[in-house]
């Protein structure tokens, strides 16, 4: 078990001034490369949120913008820490390559403090 820090704390913001569904995605510079990890569990710690910001986890093969899928559905992001465990041999899109994530809105302003750390596991 190997633990990395996708996203130290950060606050992030959103309107819906220019877009009805504002979208941040983590920009290039912070993606994660797996290697040769294949099970992950991630741990969001929420800080503060207001009850509009989403978020997903996304993962590529390459380091490519086009080539990132979610890894599970849009969760709402609440105060405290969310867990989600991503064994390889049981997600619908398993883990590849590159990691990262992004923070949606549903139209209305938002605004979120959140850190992510993951703890992931080897080829076995």
């Amino acid at each position: 078990m190997d633990a990395r820090l996708l996203q130290d704390f950060l606050t992030v913001r959103g309107t819906s001034a220019t877009n009805p569904a504002t979208q941040i995605i983590q920009p290039s510079y912070g993606w994660l490369d797996l290697g040769d990890f294949e099970d992950i569990v991630l741990y969001c710690d929420v800080r503060e949120t207001t009850p509009t910001a989403q978020l997903t986890y996304e993962t590529a093969p390459a380091a490519n913008d086009s080539a990132f899928v979610p890894l599970i559905p849009l969760f709402t992001m609440s105060v405290g820490l969310t867990t989600t465990n991503i064994p390889a041999f049981l997600a619908k899109v398993p883990p590849a390559r590159f990691l990262r994530w992004r923070v949606t809105g549903d139209g209305t302003p938002f605004d979120v403090t959140f850190r992510i750390w993951l703890a992931a596991y080897g080829w076995a």
